[in-house]
């Protein structure tokens, strides 16, 4: 256990940071996501997957979540605009649990989609168009599951515009 505002890690210090179904678990959002960014390497991947907003009030007590989940129409005053800050060509890349755990074939006793699989295509499409991306992602998806879904699969790409020089 540790504080996610506080990682004991330097600056700049790891490839990847990712949190699946952390962070409605976090008393600041902001300050864990801040926290992520500041260890993570420039170039590196930030992943996060977490709850879209729910009604389910008992979560709070039986599973201990202080979240509801998260709306997608966040507005500014939700999170401050420093709170992450992306150096140029960074890749934010925010997924629902529909993605780890979509099964292999429809069957999760054959195994999950997992974290390493959205890492290791982050790293190999670190400069490629976010559209290709997305189609990459999809197609292993769909190999991976041969197209069964149970939960959403959703997800959001965001990079950093590179520095431009006058």
């Amino acid at each position: 256990m540790g504080d996610t505002t506080a990682l004991p890690l330097d600056d700049d210090s790891v490839d990847a940071a990712c949190a699946n179904m952390v962070l409605h678990h976090a008393e600041d959002p902001a300050a864990m996501l801040t926290e992520m960014a500041r260890v993570v390497r420039p170039g590196g991947v930030v992943a996060i997957c977490d709850e879209v907003e729910h009604p389910w009030e008992w979560m709070r007590e039986e599973h201990a979540d202080i979240w509801l989940g998260f709306t997608p129409e966040l507005s500014a005053s939700d999170f401050v605009q420093d709170a992450l800050q992306l150096g140029p060509g960074d890749i934010l890349f925010m997924f629902t649990d529909g993605v780890t755990e979509a099964a292999r074939g429809g069957d999760p006793r054959a195994g999950l989609f997992g974290v390493k699989p959205i890492i290791s295509l982050l790293k190999r499409h670190a400069r490629s168009p976010l559209t290709q991306l997305k189609h990459e992602l999809l197609e292993e998806l769909d190999r991976f599951t041969q197209q069964v879904y149970d939960d959403d699969v959703s997800f959001l790409a965001l990079r950093a515009r590179d520095e431009v020089t006058a």
